[in-house]
């Protein structure tokens, strides 16, 4: 890793095979699901959209303080795949992940842990005043 490398959080990607069926296809309790499962993990929420597709499936996008979950089922195959980005150092994602896959009653999870950075060029202008607060 570069020592002028700047973190800028932190993105999971979990798929879940063998989960419980019902709350694949409900937007509802895939919601409950998710969110007991951020709060788990020290998240807060700042806004949510979902949508089921029919004839099945649930597609749930969660803004946080923290960044963001995206999670998308097909419980035709009993399915959930998630994307969460944290941009917190405080926030746990494993421990949201692990509260998702205990609730689903998951027979299997696979976790790919990614560290978001950037290397800046030496001559970039680094003055934030001018951003809006």
């Amino acid at each position: 890793m570069n020592p002028d490398e700047i973190t800028l959080g932190r993105q999971l990607t979990a798929t879940y095979e063998g989960c419980q069926l019902q709350p694949l296809g409900s937007a509802s309790l895939l919601l409950g699901i998710l969110r007991a499962g951020l709060r788990a993990g020290g998240f807060n929420e700042v806004s949510v959209h979902m949508h089921e597709f029919a004839p099945h499936g649930v597609t749930c996008v969660v803004i946080l303080e923290e960044s963001h979950l995206v999670a998308h089922s097909w419980p035709e195959h009993s399915v959930l795949l998630i994307d969460l980005f944290a941009c917190s150092s405080t926030a746990s994602p494993e421990a949201a992940l692990e509260h998702v896959e205990e609730a689903l009653g998951c027979i299997g999870v696979t976790i790919e842990d990614a560290t978001r950075s950037i290397s800046p060029p030496a001559k970039i202008n680094r003055d934030t005043s001018a951003l809006p607060s």
